[in-house]
């Protein structure tokens, strides 16, 4: 009997230290830590780690559906969200036979917050994005890639394409048990991911080339529907019918850019077509950098001695038609090159081929204080002050003089009413005596 319970308590102990070894074992193997996959691997050293995501307008994209995401260029840009997802099926390898992972994010500095960096880069740059200034008064794609256009705008940070996410974060990969049982992934091979981001092709803004042709180029101009006043941006909306798109109002070398996005419009053969046929006013379109379509417009001139002018409907397309924009010229005016005295001013618009006289104050702006950016056949409301004009031809074909003369006579009966050439309003016209020596000289079409 003793022999017996003897046998049964060293059995009993023999197992409790068996089951504490296993135990032990299971929760401490010294064995491998866990990493992913090769081709995981492999992509953290390429910058192609595939576990990061990111969230845009509620949608979660990734590298198997963001060919599904475009850009809509004319609506407001939204905050790229980063995402670590976990792997999943054989995306993490554990040798020691822990298959439970988790991945989540590390830092280097315990000063620097856990957190995924969402970068939007255009042509090579970083592009400011949520948390600035920047992001919030241009609110969409074609806003930032027409204010880039202008000197020292947005510190040179050209909204170009091709546009792309890059996301990075130092990232641990952890099992439930062994030593060791995690890894961190961090410098020098920081896991990265790159996504080219598709952009909607569209004409973003019908955009003047001209210096002062602001309100105020230190401020905001007023907006309508057809103006995005921006100071940074300053262009014409597309509209959707083009009877109301900008310029309804041409002269000869008269220039504007069309600003596009999703498109790089040097690769683009650009057609210019007449949808009516026969035509007074012909156009040239020429690719200055990749997001510009520089248009110029020539037509009756005081060197053609005048001509006939009909109305012309204009369209500007690339050779695949995913590129559109229509617009009719509606009015034309031609400059006297020299200035003249007012009996010689009134006399030469009449003197030209095709039937011209001297604009009316409504030839040259709406009646408002301030004035604003309107299609409806009147000079300045389109094209701005006159001496903005004067730079954006890039000619002699404006005169200097600061009046520009009108058809109008004063309320006296003897004088004029002149226009300045750095006015944008009703308000700026001025009344001139008829001995006024020199005057400058617009005339337009019957």
């Amino acid at each position: 009997m003793f022999r017996l319970l003897s046998t049964f308590i060293c059995c009993l102990f023999s197992y409790q230290i068996y089951a504490a070894v296993s135990a032990s074992t299971v929760h401490h193997i010294i064995g491998h830590a866990p990493k992913f996959n090769d081709e995981i691997e492999e992509g953290i050293q390429n910058e192609n780690f595939k576990l990061f995501q990111f969230k845009y307008n509620n949608h979660t994209y990734d590298e198997t559906n963001i060919s599904n995401l475009i850009i809509d260029p004319l609506s407001t840009l939204e905050d790229f969200q980063p995402i670590l997802r976990q792997p999943v099926n054989n995306e993490a390898i554990d040798q020691d036979g822990d298959n439970h992972f988790i991945t989540f994010l590390s830092t280097d500095n315990r000063d620097v917050p856990f957190s995924l960096n969402a970068i939007l880069y255009g042509d090579n740059n970083t592009l400011p994005t949520t948390g600035s200034v920047y992001h919030t008064q241009l609110p969409t794609l074609c806003d930032k890639i027409t204010a880039s256009k202008e000197e020292h705008a947005y510190d040179g940070y050209p909204y170009y394409l091709p546009l792309s996410l890059k996301i990075t974060g130092a990232v641990m990969l952890q099992t439930q048990y062994g030593a060791p049982n995690l890894t961190r992934y961090s410098v020098p091979n920081l896991p990265t991911k790159h996504y080219s981001l598709p952009v909607q092709q569209a004409v973003c803004y019908a955009k003047i080339i001209a210096n002062g042709s602001g309100f105020n180029t230190e401020n905001n101009e007023p907006k309508t529907t057809v103006w995005n006043g921006n100071k940074h941006v300053r262009a014409f909306y597309p509209q959707a019918s083009y009877t109301n798109n900008f310029p309804s109002v041409g002269f000869d070398f008269a220039t504007f850019n069309l600003v596009l996005a999703g498109v790089n419009a040097l690769n683009e053969t650009w057609i210019v077509s007449y949808p009516n046929g026969a035509t007074t006013v012909t156009a040239k379109a020429v690719a200055t950098d990749i997001s510009q379509v520089k248009i110029t417009l020539n037509g009756p001139s005081q060197s053609s001695g005048g001509g006939q002018f009909q109305p012309t409907r204009i369209k500007i397309s690339n050779a695949a038609n995913t590129i559109e924009y229509e617009f009719e010229i509606k009015k034309w005016f031609i400059a006297r090159k020299d200035t003249a005295t007012i009996p010689d001013a009134r006399l030469f618009c009449p003197s030209l081929s095709g039937g011209y006289k001297l604009p009316s104050t409504t030839d040259y702006a709406t009646i408002s204080q301030p004035l604003q950016r309107l299609i409806q056949q009147q000079l300045i409301n389109e094209w701005g002050e006159i001496r903005g004009i004067l730079n954006a031809s890039n000619t002699n074909i404006w005169p200097a003089s600061i009046y520009y003369l009108t058809d109008t006579i004063a309320a006296d009966n003897m004088s004029y009413i002149a226009v300045r050439r750095t006015g944008f309003a009703i308000g700026n016209m001025v009344v001139i005596q008829p001995d006024k020596p020199s005057v400058s000289v617009l005339c337009v079409n019957n």
